[in-house]
């Protein structure tokens, strides 16, 4: 149990020390949780009336051209190289991309994390962190396709 704590809590200074490079700010509220706001469409249970999204770290940075405070809710991922597939990125981004659409309307979630007196605008941020150090290819080659010289997006 210690182990994987201590894998985890690598993915979150890693993600810490390379964003605040950039400027970015994190909000003082690690590994939450809030609730969804559509469970019968987000839940693995097709009768689940609660479900909730979790929130690994909110990092945010006021744009300069907008005016507004990004705010980027992180999932945050600690694979090991044989663990990095599609079908894990896959399955984490669409978790993320649910944890965003409940986000964007929570008052839970914008009490918490968008407490700020600019407007805000929500974003994701999925954060996958090799552990191991064996990862040795293109992160992108395992999600991206060349046809006829043109970069396609597989299916997510």
């Amino acid at each position: 149990m210690a182990e994987t704590e201590n894998i985890g809590k690598m993915a979150e200074l890693v993600s810490e020390n390379l964003l605040s490079f950039f400027k970015w700010e994190t909000i003082a509220l690690f590994n939450s949780n809030f609730e969804c706001l559509k469970p019968s469409e987000h839940a693995k249970s097709i009768k689940a009336e609660s479900h909730t999204h979790p929130v690994d770290v909110v990092f945010h940075y006021l744009d300069p051209y907008t005016n507004k405070r990004v705010l980027f809710n992180t999932d945050l991922k600690s694979y090991k190289e044989g663990s990095i597939t599609e079908s894990n990125v896959r399955t984490a981004l669409k978790s993320l991309a649910k944890t965003i659409e409940c986000a964007r309307m929570s008052k839970e979630w914008q009490k918490r994390f968008a407490n700020f007196s600019e407007p805000t605008d929500i974003r994701a941020l999925l954060f996958t962190y090799n552990h191991d150090g064996q990862f040795d290819r293109n992160f992108y080659d395992r999600f991206f396709i060349k046809k006829n010289q043109i970069l396609v997006i597989n299916e997510l």
